[in-house]
Parts: C-alpha cells; sequence; structure tokens
C-alpha cells in the first residue's frame, strides 16, 4: 500500500489494483500478513487524523497507528475513570443493556415481518421471543445502585440472549450445527462466523472511542482485566445484532455449504458489515452514515461520564 497523489493505492505485483481518495477514509483495515506500508502513506494518514487497524487471523484489532494529534484526552479519561468507579455507572450499563435488548427485538420483527407470508410459524417464534426481549428490557429499567447491579444486569442481558439465539435457532435463521451462542472456543461456522463479524465491527468501536479521547480499557460494565478493552466491549453491546448478526443470518446459505469459514466467506461479512456501517439511518431529524451515528453516541457517552448529558442508546428501526 502506498500513496499517489493525495490517494491510497493499492498494488499487487506492481499493478495498481485499488484506489481511494485520503479525504474519504476514516480507517483502513489491513486483515492479513504480508501487507507493506510506505512511510508516505503512514504520515498522510496520521495528519489526516485516519487509523490504521492491523488485525489478527480471528479479525480481531491487534494494533493501532494512530496520529498524536489528540485533544482533551485528560479530562476526558479523568472523568471517565471517576464515572466507571462510582454506582453513576449502574444506569448507564442499564440504559446500553436496555438498548441490545430492543435492538435484538428489532432483528426479530425484521426477520419476522419477512417471513410472515412465508411461514407464520416461524414468524410466531420470532414474534414471541421479541416479546420476551422487551419484558427483559423494562427489567433493565429497574436496576437500581445496589450492590449487585453488575451480576443482575447480566443475569436480564443473558436471558434475553438465550431467547433471542434460540428463536433463531428454533427457526433456521441460525441453522444447524448452531444450537447456542459460544464466543470462545467456537468449532462450528454460524458461531465463528458471529465471532469474525463482531471482531471486524471492533475496529469501529476502537476508531470512536480513539476520537473521543476515552481509554478502551476502563468500562462501565465489563469488569477490568489485563488485556480486555472493557469500553470497546461495552459499546459493542447495543450494535451487535443489527451489524453482524444480519449479515450473518443473510448469508446462512452460503455458510452452511461451507466446511469453514474460508477467505471468501470472510470477504463477505466483512462486507456485509461495512456496508451496514455506511448505510444512513435517521438520527435526530438527519440521516447519517451508522459510522457517524456510532461517533456521536461515543461522544453522548464521554459527555455522561462528564455529568453533562443522560445517554439515551440508538433504537434500530425494523
Amino acid at each position: 500500500m502506498g500513496m499517489s497523489g493525495a490517494r491510497l493505492v493499492v498494488y499487487n505485483d506492481g499493478e495498481v489494483v485499488a484506489e481511494y481518495p485520503l479525504n474519504r477514509l476514516r480507517t483502513v483495515t489491513i486483515a492479513k500478513t504480508g501487507i507493506s506500508l510506505s512511510s508516505n502513506l503512514i504520515l498522510a494518514c496520521a495528519g489526516r487524523g485516519i487509523k490504521l487497524f492491523f488485525n489478527d487471523y480471528r479479525g480481531r484489532p491487534l494494533a493501532c497507528l494512530a496520529g498524536l494529534h489528540s485533544h482533551a484526552v485528560a479530562e476526558a479519561r479523568k472523568n471517565q475513570i471517576r464515572f466507571c468507579e462510582s454506582n453513576r455507572a449502574c444506569l448507564l450499563a442499564a440504559s446500553v443493556i436496555r438498548g441490545k435488548l430492543r435492538n435484538q427485538r428489532a432483528v426479530l420483527n425484521y426477520f419476522a415481518k419477512y417471513n410472515a407470508k412465508e411461514s407464520e410459524e416461524t414468524a410466531d417464534i420470532l414474534k414471541k421471543a421479541a416479546d420476551m426481549l422487551e419484558r427483559q428490557a423494562n427489567e433493565a429499567d429497574k436496576i437500581d445502585e445496589s450492590a449487585d447491579w453488575r451480576n443482575r444486569l447480566m443475569g436480564i442481558e443473558g436471558s434475553g440472549a438465550a431467547a433471542y439465539f434460540d428463536a433463531l435457532s428454533q427457526t433456521g435463521l441460525m441453522p444447524q450445527p448452531f444450537s447456542q451462542r459460544i464466543a470462545r472456543g467456537a468449532e462450528d461456522i454460524i458461531n465463528s462466523a458471529l465471532n469474525y463479524g463482531y471482531a471486524v465491527m471492533a475496529s469501529y468501536i476502537w476508531n470512536a472511542v480513539i476520537n473521543a479521547g476515552l481509554e478502551p480499557y476502563i468500562g462501565f460494565l465489563h469488569t477490568e482485566r489485563p488485556g480486555k478493552p472493557s469500553l470497546v466491549l461495552d459499546i459493542q453491546e447495543e450494535y451487535r445484532a443489527w451489524t453482524v448478526d444480519r449479515v450473518v443470518i443473510k448469508n446462512r446459505s452460503s455458510l452452511t455449504k461451507s466446511a469453514s469459514l474460508d477467505t471468501a466467506m470472510k470477504k463477505r461479512i466483512i462486507g456485509g458489515v461495512q456496508k451496514t456501517f455506511a448505510t444512513k439511518y435517521p438520527y435526530k431529524g438527519r440521516k447519517l452514515t451508522l459510522e457517524s451515528i456510532l461517533q456521536r453516541q461515543v461522544y453522548n457517552i464521554s459527555a455522561q461520564f462528564a455529568d453533562r448529558k443522560t445517554y439515551r442508546p440508538y433504537p434500530f428501526k425494523w
């Protein structure tokens, strides 16, 4: 990868295979080994605030090259630390889990709508699970700042997730061999695709967090441990179902024909996630790309850290 004028140029065996204007890029993700970059490109990206992410073989961001032109980072991180160490974190965590459950509900209703004519039974299963998710979201609203609020909230989220994935499995939207959600060590193709998609989505979250001057490793919901980007994981919760699960469901036929998550399928998942983030959705009276909405939502989280705003999750419409 190099530069020509104000464009990023991708070469293969000395031939130009793609060109992208730098003024239209926000991030560049390198998802395979053996890629070389020119120092001119790195400097140009740093000067324009374009971050270079390097993913491992599982699709997880492993490294990030970014410029040093950050503003108000110290104050933002002080606010973040004070907030996340206080009981005020409870209400923000409950809001995010409520948003996650309602966005899972939106995905179920989305597929119920498009399956209603083909199978009333499928639509009925999805609608019943969607109603259960709404009840769980209402339970998340009742969480207070008691000593065990985090465990109670994760219990509500876990019950909702079980109902959500069970409905997708029952209806064949996530077909066999998928039977339940497995994060680490998944061997079946559907769970592997979900894990890969979530890792692709993570680079968008990382970018938004870094742009806001926040610390990726200090979260308000997920507990801290070395190497765990807790804030990135917290923010991901709200977007998983709409940005990744739908992509996997739409590619279920191709996935079940594959023995493993090969390069072609990874490209389809990456393309699907990228398309979703590039799609425009309504946001406060305007139409913005989901990537722009995500950035604004992360700024709103930063504002709640500073007690300047109450965060509201972004609801996807089906």
